[in-house]
């Protein structure tokens, strides 16, 4: 029985993590083709929304990361997964340092 409850559980969980790193995917490719957009009509916000599109995608992409910690069976795994947070955690606040001196150059002008 608690085989069963457990099958299903990782049934979920790899479920969701397809689900989120696809959001994720979806969203980078959207925000750049928004950005291509954005830039050959001179849109002075073009980095702005790119940046926090980035974001947004890389945030989902972590989500689906932070569950297969759930799943993974060695430390070897461990160890690659984490590694794999770090850099996105990164990425995500570098983003969002750049957003924020983004805005306030932004509101300068």
């Amino acid at each position: 029985m608690f085989e069963m409850f457990e099958e299903l559980l990782l049934l979920l969980i790899e479920g969701a993590i397809i689900s989120f790193e696809f959001a994720g995917v979806l969203i980078i490719i959207c925000s750049g083709i928004r950005g291509v957009m954005d830039l050959i009509k001179r849109n002075r916000r073009t980095s702005y929304m790119l940046l926090h599109g980035l974001s947004l995608g890389l945030t989902f992409l972590l989500g689906g990361e932070i569950l297969k910690t759930i799943t993974i069976k060695s430390w070897q795994d461990v160890q690659l997964v984490l590694g794999i947070i770090v850099m996105r955690i990164a990425l995500a606040i570098l983003s969002h340092w750049e957003m924020k001196k983004e805005k306030e150059e932004e509101e300068e002008e």
